[in-house]
């Protein structure tokens, strides 16, 4: 069989493995499809958590990133999320798309104008309404741990709003710490802990990281590995 052959069966293999695992319907909203490296699971429910080599996931669903792991998001507008090891989100809304960051590492690559939000306890995260900088990207880096948040912008800008009011615009090479414990956001230029931004291998996009963007044929031939044990589960388990 041919590489075209076999990149038709893995293409396959992706659109049947989105729709067993996350139970795509018209009724669902799609998200935006996911392509995982290392240990990454998803659910719906908080109760069923599935392993996921990638795939569309739906409008409600949450995703975690085990010890290694690691994810991108593209959704349909352009944005690119990417989300480091450790790290828990939940889907919150689509249209405009709207992350919830329980816990771990988001990197932002957002086109300008597109709306998306990241949430945390501590903040909402977002372009600058209204903004008129000349730039067709905001790019940075949002953590959430230990009590506290920390978000840094790479490109363009970004607006964070904190929980206890007020508004913080953060301009590249700028970022801001918010603690639980109410405190006034403290600004600097230092780089947020393990920010990929700051790596050398990332070059303008979370997902021109090898970690967060396994090779296609690897990632193809993982779904179909992954179809057809499920398929061999799922047979076993009927008789």
């Amino acid at each position: 069989m041919g590489w075209r052959g076999l990149g038709g069966m893995a293409a396959a293999a992706t659109a049947l493995a989105a729709a067993l695992a996350f139970g795509a319907t018209a009724e669902r909203t799609v998200f935006g499809t996911l392509r995982a490296a290392g240990p990454v699971e998803v659910t719906r429910d908080d109760v069923r958590w599935q392993p996921i080599v990638g795939g569309q996931v739906v409008e409600g669903a949450s995703v975690r990133t085990g010890l290694g792991g690691g994810a991108t998001l593209d959704l349909p507008n352009g944005d690119v999320l990417g989300l480091g090891d450790g790290t828990l989100v939940r889907l919150v809304a689509a249209t405009p798309a709207q992350v919830r960051l329980e816990s771990g590492r988001v990197v932002l690559n957002l086109r300008a104008g597109s709306g998306t939000t990241i949430e945390t306890d501590l903040a909402v995260v977002r372009e600058p309404v209204g903004s008129t900088l000349d730039d067709p990207r905001r790019e940075g880096t949002v953590v959430v741990g230990d009590g506290q948040a920390a978000v840094r912008c790479a490109q363009g800008d970004l607006e964070v709003a904190p929980r206890a009011g007020g508004l913080v615009s953060l301009e590249a090479g700028e970022t801001v710490t918010l603690a639980g414990d109410g405190s006034a956001p403290a600004i600097s230029r230092s780089p947020v802990p393990h920010d990929p931004w700051n790596a050398p291998r990332v070059v303008g996009n979370p997902a021109s990281d090898p970690k967060l963007k396994p090779s296609p044929l690897m990632a193809q031939m993982a779904v179909a590995a992954a179809i057809i044990v499920g398929g061999v589960s799922a047979c076993l388990g009927l008789l």
